[in-house]
């Protein structure tokens, strides 16, 4: 193993650790010491003073000295000159006694000897009195030496001579003078080397004092150069000891606030430094990892996180640094990965990388969002009390079924029409009712074999498609027994309830080749068996064409409805739960014409949408709608948002974006003030050319509206997928949801999702009370519903929703 490798295995700490380093942020690295501590400094500084205030002293005392030895020599020179006028007094006494003959001249002179030998003894300095001028002081010496005999002989020849002064006394007088004028040469030339010895000294004392200032001078600058340089040294450890002061603080700071930060995720975090080694974590991510692994001394790396989250242990470690593990997806740049890890959670990761070159990883916990997806895609497509396929499964996979016949194979759809429900509901309850719905479907279901399909398609409507049909007879005498087992009725709570039922059957490709063919045919057996109170399945056939033949009258009256001017739009007030004020309404088109009367909407538009008139009738609608609301807006009314429904067709087509927003121009109306509503299946024929579509329209500024929500089989991709700004909760739920738990459940989770979306929620089909009591309890925005206010034309809609106002007559 490399060192290098060694020293990786040494850095990397165990999982819990890095979540306690994340805990204990302040264990980080301190800064590095300064060489000299601040009291070491202090006293090298106290020093250099020291030494500074001593070099100027001992140059103060220096001068001083000098001073005081120049003094000294002045003081014996003035002394030696003051000798020698006495000197000169005497010889002067002596030689006035040898002229005068005065007696006392003697003795004068004796006196004024007397005086001089005290004075050169008290004068005079010994020689170790200026121990620092040994010239002068030897000078000195020898003159007090010399002085001291010839006075000494002197002071004899006085002592001698007497008093007075007699004949005798003239050569005693005259020695005394000759030794006193050689003392006076002596003192005159000691004056002399005095001077000289000074001066030399001066200059000698001068010159040292130069040279002794010279290099003082040349120490002061040299330690003053070093006192700077270690000051500065000093000061600029100070400033490296406080940036990495500061610096690590300010890593400590970043490091706590960063372990705050993924801490308080509510998902699982860590980070990993540039070699993709566990540095950080928060406690949401050591949830996530076994108990061995987590409280063990592993150093994990990115891989090796994965893995262990795959497998539910570490992998198997080989010679090297590396494990010998099968390689692991990793999440690409800007995506996510979606991983089911050992516990069957599943886990959405996301990695970032950090400005130092290393990694956050985010693992989210998404297993609830695919248990609610799961389980609101069955409640989608399923019916929530007999738990059978829905309507919207139904076709979607009757649809499958046709494309995968072909022209080979032929499929029947057997359709079972329940006649006296609302009577059941009416005499015996709604949960009687429930009970007999569920007793229902469990036989149609079981009456044919496990490998065929049966369906709740409305609310006392079954069906069931049959593939691979080889037998008719066969097949109707199996659809013959479970008519007469329904019709046997259901004894429940020793109630016996009656069942009356009809069946009809529809095949394919003989009776229709389209999946709304097939169950119009179906039905129209049904209601042919019905009507001829058959105890046998109605078989759809040339005597049942009089239904297709209606189709058809419909189709050709219809061709002529706008010019005819038969077609008109009325107007349903949405209306908010918590304030009861109208908040907008939605376009209802109706028709009437003169020979069929008034028709259903549910009966020509899927023939317009057969057909291709849906494109004429929608552009019709939208252009009549918006003309309507543009006129109560120019009367100063204000009726909210205008709701217009788009049909398939009418969504797909590659100019409705322009076509919008040419008739919102030339109506002078904002975009904002229209929404527009489109079918679960309309927009899930084809997501990407949806998406496309939807965001042209958002971007123009318009709302978007999915409408019979939860029927079909978008479930919640949609509300993800598109820019969707409102969804409507289809009636079918709306119908149940007072005593229906499974409906509430669906209605809540639908606000629950499109709230977190920013999504208004509107319920549709309201008809009493209770049923807006509900919704509104659940949290719907607005409602709309007979109970609430019927479909009316634009002329009434301001006196009955916008407090009284009408339009004047044109």
């Amino acid at each position: 193993m490399t060192e290098a490798t060694e020293n990786r295995k040494e850095s990397n700490r165990p999982t819990q650790d890095a979540h306690n380093a994340a805990d204990n942020p302040a264990r980080t690295d301190k800064p590095s010491k300064s060489r000299y501590s601040w009291p070491e400094l202090a006293g090298l500084m106290l020093i250099a003073g020291i030494a500074i205030f001593v070099i100027v002293s001992i140059e103060k005392i220096a001068v001083d000295l000098s001073h005081f030895g120049q003094n000294s020599n002045a003081q014996n020179t003035i002394q030696l000159e003051r000798l020698q006028l006495r000197l000169e007094s005497v010889r002067k006494i002596l030689q006035l006694g040898m002229i005068n003959t005065e007696e006392n001249t003697l003795t004068v002179a004796h006196h004024e000897i007397l005086s001089i030998q005290q004075q050169l003894n008290e004068l005079l300095p010994e020689p170790s009195r200026d121990a620092q001028h040994a010239d002068i002081a030897g000078t000195l010496a020898s003159l007090r030496e010399q002085a001291a005999k010839e006075l000494g002989q002197i002071e004899s020849l006085l002592r001698t001579g007497g008093g007075g002064f007699t004949t005798d006394s003239a050569p005693v007088l005259r020695l005394i003078l000759q030794k006193i004028d050689k003392l006076l040469d002596k003192t005159q030339a000691a004056v002399r080397s005095t001077a000289l010895i000074q001066s030399a000294n001066v200059q000698a004392q001068n010159r040292l004092l130069n040279d002794f200032s010279e290099y003082s001078s040349l120490f002061l600058t040299i330690f003053g150069l070093f006192a700077a340089g270690l000051l500065g040294l000093a000061l600029y450890q100070r400033q490296l000891f406080s940036s990495q002061l500061n610096a690590n603080q300010m890593v400590d700071l970043q490091t706590r606030k960063l372990h705050d930060t993924i801490e308080g995720f509510s998902s699982a975090c860590a980070l990993f430094d540039e070699h993709q080694h566990l540095q950080s974590c928060n406690s949401e991510f050591l949830k996530l990892l076994p108990e061995p692994v987590r409280s063990g001394n592993s150093s994990l790396t990115v891989d090796k996180v994965l893995q262990i989250l795959q497998n539910g242990e570490e992998p198997a470690a080989t010679g090297s640094d590396q494990t010998a593990a099968s390689p692991v997806s990793r999440p690409q740049a800007g995506e996510n990965l979606e991983l089911v890890d050992y516990q069957g959670r599943n886990l959405l990761i996301s990695e970032r990388p950090t400005r130092d070159g290393g990694l956050m990883c985010i693992y989210r916990d998404v297993s609830y969002i695919h248990h609610t997806e799961s389980r609101l895609k069955y409640l989608d497509n399923h019916d929530k009390l007999t738990q059978l396929p829905n309507r919207n499964r139904f076709l979607e996979d009757l649809g499958v079924a046709i494309a995968r016949a072909g022209k080979q194979s032929e499929i029947a759809v057997v359709m079972f029409d329940i006649h006296n429900f609302r009577e059941i509901n009416d005499t015996y309850g709604h949960t009687m009712g429930d009970r007999v719905l569920q007793m229902i479907a469990g036989t149609i279901h079981g009456g044919f074999a496990p490998s065929e399909y049966a369906a709740r398609i409305g609310g006392d409507e079954f069906a069931s498609i049959i593939t691979d049909v080889s037998d008719h007879t066969a097949l109707e005498e199996q659809a013959t027994a479970i008519l007469a087992a329904l019709r046997n009725g259901f004894t429940l709570d020793n109630t016996d309830i009656p069942i009356q039922v009809s069946v009809g059957i529809s095949y394919y490709p003989s009776h229709g080749k389209t999946v709304t063919g097939l169950i119009n045919n179906a039905d129209t057996a049904s209601v042919h068996a019905r009507k001829n109170a058959l105890i046998r399945p109605g078989i759809y056939n040339n005597r049942l064409k009089h239904r297709t033949e209606r189709r058809r009258l419909i189709e050709r009256h219809m061709h002529h409805a706008i010019e005819l001017d038969e077609l008109r739009v009325q107007y349903q007030p949405q209306i908010d739960v918590r304030s009861g004020m109208t908040t907008g309404m939605e376009a209802l088109l109706r028709w009437n014409n003169s020979k069929l009367g008034e028709i259903s909407p549910a009966e020509f538009i899927p023939l317009a949408e057969d057909n291709g008139l849906i494109m004429e009738l929608g552009e019709w609608v939208l252009k009549q709608s918006i003309s309507d609301y543009q006129q109560l807006a120019r009367y100063g009314m204000s009726p909210g948002v205008l709701s217009i429904n788009l049909s398939r067709r009418q969504f797909n087509s590659s100019n409705i974006a322009s076509t919008i927003e040419t008739t919102l121009a030339k109506a002078g109306i904002t975009p904002r003030q229209l929404t527009l509503e489109i079918t679960e299946t309309a927009i899930m024929d084809d997501t990407n050319r949806t998406a496309q579509i939807l965001n042209e329209l958002k971007e123009m500024g318009v709302g978007l509206s999915i409408d019979d929500f939860g029927v079909g089989y978008s479930s919640f991709a949609a509300l993800r997928e598109f820019p969707i700004d409102e969804v409507k909760i289809d009636r079918l739920f709306v119908a149940d949801v007072v005593n229906d738990t499974s409906s509430q459940e669906i209605i809540r989770a639908i606000i629950d999702v499109a709230h977190a979306l920013k999504a208004e929620v509107v319920a549709e089909g309201i008809e009493n009370r209770k049923q807006f009591e509900m919704v509104k309890y659940l949290g719907c925005h607005r409602a709309q519903g007979f109970f609430l206010c019927e479909p009316m034309e634009a002329t009434t809609f301001p006196d009955v929703c916008l407090g009284g106002k009408s339009i004047p007559a044109s």
